[in-house]
């Protein structure tokens, strides 16, 4: 009896032993994936992120705070000779544009002979039409004033900026470079770092365009609009300049100047934009931009030398 007792022991005993098998297989096969899971979450990019979503906001906030500081700063502004190198001297004359092209010549040490070419063509036909070549100023405009910079446009650009402006430009760029930045923090947390950063460059952008183009655009306008009745009334000479900075700072891209037509001129391409460096192949607006006369008028009566 005890032996069958014993045997019946054991045989529960072996019975639990391959029951309870199987529960320790899928224990450590649910602890297997409990680590993996852990090992795909990167906990230690978390603050990482939290850190630059508040840099992002916080730059973002002082960006557009900054504004009407730097316009009252701005008005201030004196200007210098630099002003000669963005617009001719006195009332709009066919003598003034030549000596226009002549300051830039020696700017940039060689003659503009295409230049001096496209505008001796407009000159002619103002002449037989029995006009005055202001009928071309806006087409003259796009044509010379990329030529003010040189080749290394933006670097000569932000070298003339005042410290103010180039603290102004580097916040500007700053705004998408953070939202961007911010993307790629967030993804690493998910992802390694060359993951998170190919892809952060994309999909950041799907936030970072918009606000960042919203942003730049506020600025854009109120410098122009200021700069513009500063000039109407006479002065201005300062707002130019620093208008004129700015539209070098970007390389002609995505700045509105002095003589942008509302809907009309190009702006994503500033007319003229150099074809070399970095811009070789980026498309320009040709010189004859879709506008009327009386839109031409209308818009740019603020400058009527």
């Amino acid at each position: 009896m005890s032996l069958c007792l014993h045997s019946y022991a054991e045989s529960r005993f072996v019975f639990s032993i391959h029951n309870f098998s199987p529960v320790l297989a899928n224990a450590n096969s649910a602890a297997g994936v409990e680590d993996t899971e852990n090992k795909e979450i990167n906990y230690e990019n978390i603050p990482r992120f939290k850190r630059s979503r508040v840099f992002c906001v916080l730059l973002l906030i002082s960006f557009l705070v900054n504004i009407p500081f730097f316009l009252k700063w701005a008005k201030k502004q004196k200007g210098s000779d630099e002003v000669l190198l963005y617009n001719v001297e006195g009332n709009f004359t066919y003598l003034t544009v030549l000596l226009w092209i002549e300051r830039i010549e020696e700017f940039n040490g060689k003659i503009l002979h295409k230049e001096r070419s496209e505008i001796e063509k407009f000159h002619n036909v103002a002449k037989k039409g029995n006009k005055s070549i202001r009928i071309f100023k806006r087409k003259i405009h796009d044509i010379l004033f990329i030529k003010a910079f040189g080749e290394k446009m933006v670097r000569t650009a932000f070298k003339r900026m005042a410290l103010y402006s180039k603290i102004t430009y580097l916040m500007d760029i700053a705004v998408y470079l953070s939202i961007i930045n911010s993307a790629i923090c967030l993804l690493s947390i998910n992802y390694g770092w060359i993951a998170s950063i190919i892809i952060g460059l994309f999909v950041g952008n799907i936030v970072a365009a918009p606000v960042w183009l919203i942003c730049h655009l506020i600025f854009n306008h109120l410098l122009k609009s200021s700069a513009r009745k500063q000039i109407k009334e006479g002065d201005g000479i300062g707002l130019r300049i620093i208008m004129a900075q700015f539209y070098g700072g970007f390389a002609g891209l995505l700045w509105k100047d002095l003589y942008y037509i509302q809907g009309r001129s190009s702006w994503t391409f500033g007319g003229g934009s150099s074809k070399g460096g970095f811009l070789k192949n980026v498309p320009t607006s040709s010189y004859s931009s879709a506008y009327t006369r009386e839109e031409e008028k209308e818009e740019l009566d603020f400058d009527n030398d």
